[in-house]
């Protein structure tokens, strides 16, 4: 399994919502999509397309974020040129940049809107995302200066990354619903050769905000996961933990939840050697268990069920239970 295959269906739902009609004057025209039928499954779901153009490729909505208020949802994906041909990588062409666009549903997801932003655009150096150019008159980043609220009814962050082994990483925030960004502003490096990372963060009061982010190893290549906090309100970051031990292949994308009892839930993408799969990892209050589960490789192999146990420097490990179903999905702050 390659990473193009493995990240086919996080590609496609991306490509989900008739455009609406009524798009700001500054946004870019959109060819609608062609009607086709789309699946509806079991549970009674609809699909529908948020975005579609011809000779285009949209990608990578987890890494930009998603956001919901209510009924009103809003979630960032890149908006590239469709170059196919080299089934081991994904069909984006690197030679042409990309933007960084914005959708947003006022009813719940039925119908959506694009939106442009200029304090989105990345910053100019290094000029691109994992090798895909990106759009001009971004800027750079720079230290945060004055605390954000992050309990604010309209807050919503995306974390961001330049480059898929050493970042850098910088940060934006909105406090109306993504209307308007500001920053970016720089995220340290907590004594790696840098971090990459992507939305994927908890608000826990006003001024206290946990990221599951991803640093790169020694020898500066992705990738180890590990959780960072503010309490502050952005001035400054700490470092909570590394989720796991270092390992000779990657483990990198985190993706969490927090559960009703209080804890943190997050899954990660692996690679040891050929072999790919996805780990779990739980963590307590001031306590942390590491519960790792293979994800099934193929609908002929069966789902491996061992479990590993790791500290966190200051918490103490403590074993998941092995046959736990592991949870997928995103929960906004």
């Amino acid at each position: 399994m390659n990473r193009r295959s493995f990240l086919t269906h996080s590609a496609a739902a991306v490509a989900a919502s008739t455009i609406a009609s009524g798009l700001r004057a500054q946004q870019p025209a959109a060819t609608p999509p062609t009607p086709r039928p789309l699946p509806l499954p079991a549970n009674g779901l609809e699909h529908v397309e948020i975005w579609r153009q011809p000779g285009h490729y949209g990608g990578w909505p987890a890494n930009h974020g998603m956001w919901i208020w209510r009924n009103e949802i809003a979630v960032g994906f890149s908006d590239g040129h469709l170059k196919v041909g080299d089934p081991d990588r994904h069909p984006v062409d690197r030679t042409k940049p990309e933007r960084h666009l914005l959708a947003r549903s006022a009813n719940g997801g039925r119908d959506w809107a694009i939106e442009i932003h200029q304090d989105l655009v990345p910053p100019p150096q290094p000029g691109h995302m994992s090798g895909v150019p990106t759009e001009k008159d971004g800027r750079m980043p720079v230290p945060l200066t004055e605390a954000l609220d992050f309990s604010a009814a309209g807050f919503a962050m995306t974390l961001r990354m330049a480059d898929k082994d050493t970042g850098p990483s910088w940060f934006c925030a909105s406090a109306n619903r993504g209307r308007t960004w500001m920053g970016p502003w720089a995220l340290p490096a907590f004594g790696t050769p840098g971090i990459t990372a992507r939305t994927d963060y908890f608000v826990m009061d006003a001024r206290h905000l946990v990221a599951i982010v991803t640093a790169a190893k020694p020898n500066g290549k992705e990738g180890r996961p590990l959780a960072i906090e503010t309490r502050d309100g952005g001035l400054t970051w700490s470092m909570l933990g590394w989720i796991g031990p270092e390992t000779a292949g990657w483990r990198i994308m985190p993706t969490t939840v927090k559960l009703a009892d209080g804890r943190f839930y997050s899954v990660i993408r692996t690679r040891e050697g050929e072999r790919h799969s996805l780990e779990a990892f739980t963590r307590r209050a001031m306590a942390v268990a590491h519960g790792r589960r293979r994800a099934r490789r193929s609908p002929t192999r069966d789902v491996a069920t061992l479990v590993r146990c790791w500290r966190w420097p200051t918490g103490v490990s403590r074993s998941s239970t092995a046959n736990a179903r592991p949870l997928t999905g995103c929960t906004p702050s």
